[in-house]
C-alpha cells in the first residue's frame, strides 16, 4: 500500500482524517481477530488501486466529484452499505478495462452512462447491489439504460457489470479459507519434518508463506469462490432477466470483494481479494459470443 499516503492529502480535511483513521488502525492489527484485519486491509487495498487513474500511462477521464466521493463515507471496516461503493465499482470497472484495452484507449467515466470506451463502441452500466431483493429492478434498470444509450448511437454494443459482494456469504467463504489453509499447514508441517528436497524451501519461506505460494492452494480457493458467485448470481438471474438482453447487450459481469487473512505462528497474511465471473448472451453469433467471452476473460482477475 505504497500510495496510501499519497491519496490522503488529495481531497477535504473530513476525508483525510478518515483514511487518517484507517492508517492508524494499521498500528493496532495485533489486536484485531483476522475478520477484522482483512477488512481493513480490504477497504486500504481499495484505496491504493486509486492510484491506477493518475497513471501516465492510462487515459481514464473522470471528474474530480467522483473522486471525492470515493472518500465519502464514515470510518467503518464494514462498509458494504457505503454509498461511496457505487462509485469504487465503476473506477475498479474502468480500472479492469484499462488493462485489457489499449493504453491508447480512453475510459470515460464523466458521462450519462457509468462507463464509455468509446474507441470499442462500449458502453457499460454498473450496479453495486445492497440485497438480492434489489437485483431484479438494478439489473432491469442496468439494461433499459443501456438501451438507450445504444438506440442515441452513444455506443454500439453494452456489458451490465454487477457487484454481488452483499449477496455471497462472507462468513462461509471465510470459514472454507480457513479450514483449507489448515489442512495445507498440517501437509507443510509433514514437509518440513520429513526433511525431503522441498524442506529447506519451505523452512526459509515459512510455511505460511509457502502455501500462499502454492498453485494448488490458489486453486481451489478461487474454484470455490468462483462457485459461491455462480450461486448467488444465477439464483438471481432468471428467464426474465436473460431475456433483458438484447443483442446489443453482448452480457452480464459480476464481482465480488471477499478479503481473507491467515494467521502462522504469530505471522499475519492478509489477502484483498477481487473475484469475478460473467454470463454471455447465449443469442449471439459464434464469433461474437466466443469475442466476448474472451473479453470477459481477460478482465476476471482471482487471489
Amino acid at each position: 500500500c505504497s500510495g496510501f499516503n499519497s491519496i490522503t492529502v488529495l481531497h477535504s480535511a473530513p476525508a483525510t482524517a478518515k483514511l487518517w483513521h484507517y492508517k492508524k488502525e494499521l498500528a493496532r492489527v495485533n489486536e484485531m481477530d483476522l475478520p477484522a484485519i482483512a477488512r481493513l486491509y480490504g477497504i486500504i487495498n481499495k484505496y491504493c488501486n486509486l492510484n491506477e487513474l493518475f497513471r501516465s500511462d492510462r487515459k481514464i477521464i473522470i471528474e474530480d466529484q467522483k473522486l471525492i466521493d470515493l472518500l465519502g463515507g464514515k470510518f467503518i471496516l464494514d462498509d458494504e452499505n457505503e454509498k461511496y461503493n457505487h462509485s469504487f465499482f465503476e473506477v475498479s470497472m474502468a480500472g479492469r478495462f484499462s488493462k485489457v484495452f489499449s493504453h491508447n484507449a480512453k475510459i470515460d467515466l464523466s458521462t450519462e452512462c457509468d462507463v464509455v470506451i468509446s474507441a470499442q463502441g462500449l458502453a457499460i452500466e454498473c450496479k453495486y447491489l445492497h440485497s438480492e431483493k434489489k437485483f431484479r429492478n438494478e439489473f432491469s434498470d442496468g439494461a433499459s439504460q443501456l438501451n438507450k444509450r445504444i438506440q442515441a448511437g452513444q455506443a454500439e454494443t453494452g456489458i451490465i457489470a454487477i457487484d454481488i459482494s452483499n449477496l455471497v456469504d462472507r462468513q462461509r467463504v471465510f470459514d472454507f479459507s480457513q479450514y483449507l489453509f489448515s489442512l495445507f499447514i498440517r501437509n507443510y508441517e509433514l514437509l518440513v519434518e520429513s526433511r525431503c528436497s522441498l524442506s529447506h524451501g519451505i523452512a526459509a519461506d515459512g510455511v505460511s508463506k509457502s502455501i500462499l505460494k502454492d498453485q494448488n492452494f490458489i486453486g481451489l480457493i478461487k474454484t470455490y469462490i468462483g462457485h459461491e458467485l455462480e450461486m448467488v448470481f444465477h439464483r438471481n438471474f432468471k428467464k426474465s432477466e436473460r431475456d433483458k438482453l438484447s443483442e446489443a447487450i453482448v452480457g452480464v459481469f459480476y464481482q465480488a470483494n471477499l478479503d481473507l487473512c491467515f494467521e502462522y505462528k504469530e505471522s499475519i497474511h492478509p489477502v484483498p481479494l477481487r473475484s469475478a465471473c460473467y454470463f454471455v448472451n447465449m443469442e449471439l453469433e459464434d464469433s461474437a459470443y466466443n469475442s466476448t467471452q474472451d473479453l470477459f476473460r481477460s478482465m476476471a482477475v482471482g487471489i
